[in-house]
């Protein structure tokens, strides 16, 4: 039987990523930079992409 794993410093279940989603806890605060800097990435990558599929576009044009 495979135990959830949980904070080390609340004791709750950590996500599926292994990310502490307590508010109360110290360590969400670690969570909310990591969703931060992957929302950052994300957008970055949107941006990258439709520049590229513009640029694609406008040379097959």
């Amino acid at each position: 039987m495979a135990f959830a794993k949980r904070c080390p410093f609340c004791g709750h279940k950590l996500d599926s990523e292994g990310w502490c989603r307590n508010e109360k806890c110290a360590d969400y605060i670690r969570t909310q930079t990591h969703d931060a800097e992957a929302a950052k990435k994300s957008a970055e990558s949107d941006t990258a992409t439709a520049d590229s599929s513009s640029a694609a576009t406008t040379e097959a044009k």
